[in-house]
């Protein structure tokens, strides 16, 4: 079977927006260059048959096709080395590894001499398959999954406390608590335990058992479930998740990474960037122009004080624009360093992720804490060269990097900038019968965080997801963040719930700190934020009106009192929603209500209750 037969059962949205005739070719070009990153860097003409959206995706199908091969040649030398035999046709009809992984249990239960005749045989092992994939989809769908401390007494046990769960959904549960508890499972620290829908997978044996043949049929339902399925299923699902969870963890780093090389370049004319490592180490201030020229340097020790020097330049330069590192060892002389530039409101600051300096600065022959402030700035003035000088896995692009093979996260993002190259050179030339067309700016009429005001819409473009909410590129050198209360009129327990990476949204300023380079957004609607309370504080007031003319103050405390013990029933069956019984009417006549006594009494009981 070959890739667009695999392609067309594994992703079939993608093979039918495919050109049919060249994937194909694709497919041969990729195995001969290790993937479409050989492709990419020779140009080959056969990616022009191919949306410039649809190539990366066109890789993980090609990389599922040789997990594939490799899962066959092994079913295959294990049947030849069990003296086991399968209808040829058995194997055309799988598209994933674990469906070949069973065929051997299905070789071993359908026997070639138990059938009249080939068409039997071969009807049979279908069936069988059939049932092993309907309980795959079963347990994904309908099981569930515990992860349970086993070792609280370990060195890292506080660790992993954010990884244990209880009988969540497998499909349904989240990556990183999957990727969080497997890895507690090999420390030895949390075990997995699954809980499978048994009577589910009886229920599709006995469908199936007619199609199966007689060999099936004389056996038990549960003893044919033990041997296709038994504990392998539970395998297999962790397999499946681990894939899955693997996978999104390597999007979202090729996600994040993309987001880096797109940043829009810092500039200015003058620009002073500071480096603040550790407390025993050198600090580091330069000014550069525009195109990255070193004018000034000052290797500051740290016995000096670096906020000392940042104001002599300051006051001695021209400055228009500073660079920081996000964070670093000694934060205390960086918050004192930001505290410094923060209040004048005339510099645009930018902040610029530290990751790999030791190593990017050897590129460099000055001084380390000078090389480390030139690394920080060239970063913000040219991102998309910077960024991909240094190794991908020292970047740090998201919580589960380290889980990633490094060789494959190298070779993925490598990928990704390859076909960001691509792109914008097929974008100017226009490809094949393509007009050009130049790219958008964001927010043409924003030039500095000084022209946003609270209030304004802004389209931008999601660069990282937090577990306190998302980065959004608005076209400003200074990212802009959307807090995870702020992204949902519902709530969310993370950010990837409503956004993802590489996504574009249409968000409303709610505030902006120009002197601390602060934007914060919000996807809810104007009026999303008044407090329920105060709304409910309205309905709350209605009903006491309504009930005004009905009740005494005394009765209303009666009420009240009742409201708070027990539970709300609405009118409609005689009863009264308090144990308290009907009320008894006060004193003083009072006119004609506009609800009953009953409707009355349930308003208020259950605004109360709230």
């Amino acid at each position: 079977m070959d890739f667009v037969e695999i392609l067309k059962r594994v992703d079939r949205d993608l093979y039918d927006s495919s050109d049919k005739a060249a994937l194909p070719k694709l497919a041969r070009f990729m195995e001969r260059s290790k993937g479409i990153g050989g492709l990419l860097k020779s140009n080959n003409a056969i990616l022009e048959s191919f949306p410039t959206s649809s190539l990366l995706k066109l890789q993980d199908a090609y990389e599922h096709f040789e997990r594939w091969k490799d899962a066959f040649r092994n079913a295959k030398r294990v049947l030849a080395t069990s003296k086991l035999a399968l209808p040829d046709r058995s194997f055309t009809q799988t598209a994933f590894p674990h469906e070949l992984s069973a065929l051997e249990r299905v070789a071993r239960m359908c026997q070639r001499t138990g059938y009249a005749d080939v068409a039997s045989w071969e009807k049979a092992v279908s069936a069988h398959l059939a049932l092993w994939n309907a309980c795959v989809s079963l347990a994904m769908d309908k099981g569930t999954v515990s992860s349970v401390m086993v070792n609280s007494a370990h060195a890292d046990a506080s660790q992993f406390e954010p990884y244990v769960f209880s009988n969540e959904n497998i499909r349904e549960l989240k990556k990183y608590l999957w990727l969080g508890a497997r890895r507690g499972e090999k420390a030895g620290i949390i075990k997995l335990e699954f809980n499978m829908p048994e009577s589910e997978f009886i229920a599709q044996a006995r469908a199936h058992v007619v199609e199966m043949g007689i060999a099936a049929q004389r056996r038990e339902i549960e003893s044919v479930l033990d041997e296709l399925v038994g504990s392998t299923i539970r395998q297999v699902v962790a397999v499946l998740m681990d894939f899955d969870a693997y996978h999104e963890a390597l999007q979202t780093a090729r996600d994040a990474y993309v987001g880096l090389l797109q940043v829009p370049p810092l500039e200015s004319p003058k620009i002073l960037s500071v480096y603040v490592g550790s407390a025993d180490s050198n600090r580091g201030a330069v000014v550069v122009d525009k195109a990255g020229k070193l004018l000034e340097s000052r290797d500051v020790k740290n016995s000096q004080s670096i906020v000392d020097e940042v104001k002599a330049i300051l006051s001695d330069s021209e400055i228009q624009a500073v660079v920081l590192p996000v964070s670093a060892t000694d934060d205390a002389t960086l918050r004192d360093v930001s505290d410094l530039v923060d209040s004048k409101p005339e510099l645009n600051v930018v902040r610029i992720l530290p990751a790999a300096m030791s190593l990017a600065r050897q590129k460099l022959s000055t001084p380390p804490a000078i090389a480390s402030a030139l690394v920080l700035v060239f970063r913000a003035i040219r991102p998309s060269v910077e960024w991909a000088n240094v190794p991908a896995s020292a970047i740090g692009l998201g919580e589960f990097t380290a889980d990633l093979d490094d060789k494959r996260l190298e070779a993925a993002l490598t990928d990704s900038r390859l076909l960001l190259a691509y792109e914008a050179k097929r974008d100017a030339s226009g490809g094949v019968g393509k007009r050009v067309q130049k790219k958008r700016r964001l927010n043409p009429l924003v030039r500095t965080i000084r022209d946003l005001k609270p209030g304004m819409t802004l389209d931008g473009i999601v660069t990282n997801l937090t577990k306190f909410g998302a980065f959004v590129n608005v076209g400003l050198a200074t990212e802009a963040m959307i807090h995870v209360s702020q992204l949902s009129t519902d709530f969310i327990e993370e950010p990837s719930q409503v956004v993802k990476v590489g996504q574009t949204v249409n968000a409303r300023v709610l505030e902006v700190i120009p002197e601390k380079g602060r934007i914060a957004l919000s996807l809810k609607p104007a009026g999303a934020e008044i407090p329920r309370r105060q709304q409910e504080s309205r309905e709350l007031q209605q009903a006491r009106e309504n009930a005004s003319a009905i009740f005494n103050d005394s009765e209303m405390a009666q009420i009240r009192e009742a409201a708070l013990s027990a539970p709300v029933k609405r009118p409609g069956s005689g009863e009264y929603p308090s144990p308290m019984g009907p009320p008894q009417s006060g004193g003083g006549s009072k006119e004609a209500p506009k609800k009953s006594r009953s409707e009355a009494l349930a308003d208020l009981h259950a605004l109360f209750k709230k």
